[in-house]
């Protein structure tokens, strides 16, 4: 029965320390986007906070994930994550006023269409050319942060496993007869 116990306290502060280490980890990637954001690193903020949206579904993620966008030039995107932000929370008049004025710029800025072609001529068809790279992004592992989140959970979890089986382990009893320290059956 013990061992069950055992089993069932590991598994649940596991899942609890799991749910604060994402926490964690979210907190310290929207602080390196809020970082990057500031220093006029859109790129980098726009994957920081895409990275702790994957963590941690916090509906202000989006919103900032927008903003980079916008800030990148990429209005449709940015129009995307405004509107997903807005049906999270839809009571921000702030972000719908900021949403149509998006709109408002896509309208009179909408991407040219490419012009079909009109001349019937053969031409040889292009050799092929390998895809570009994507550009590269900052590895998660990369970030110091992530190693002390990780390190720290790692910490807490094999502290908690050595707090249970300290818990658990068989208290010594008194002997029979006896309050505690004082024998009554030696004081006679």
């Amino acid at each position: 029965m013990r061992v069950l116990l055992l089993v069932l306290v590991c598994l649940t502060s596991s899942n609890l320390l799991a749910a604060e280490a994402d926490e964690a980890m979210s907190r310290d990637l929207y602080e390196t986007g809020v970082r990057a954001y500031s220093e006029g690193r859109y790129q980098h903020a726009l994957a920081a906070f895409a990275a702790a949206y994957d963590v941690a579904q916090v509906p202000g993620l989006l919103f900032n994930i927008g903003q980079c966008h916008r800030q990148l030039g990429n209005h449709e995107a940015a129009v995307e994550y405004y509107e997903r932000y807005l049906k999270e929370e839809p009571d921000v008049p702030e972000i719908a006023a900021l949403l149509a004025e998006e709109r408002e710029l896509l309208a009179k800025n909408p991407k040219p269409k490419p012009k079909p072609t009109t001349t019937t001529t053969t031409l040889a068809a292009p050799a092929p050319v390998a895809p570009a790279a994507p550009p590269a992004q900052p590895s998660l592992l990369e970030e110091p942060v992530f190693w002390g989140v990780a390190g720290g959970a790692a910490l807490v979890v094999i502290g908690g496993v050595i707090a249970v089986v300290a818990i658990s382990a068989q208290q010594p009893t008194a002997a029979e007869g006896s309050l505690g320290n004082f024998d009554l059956r030696s004081a006679q």
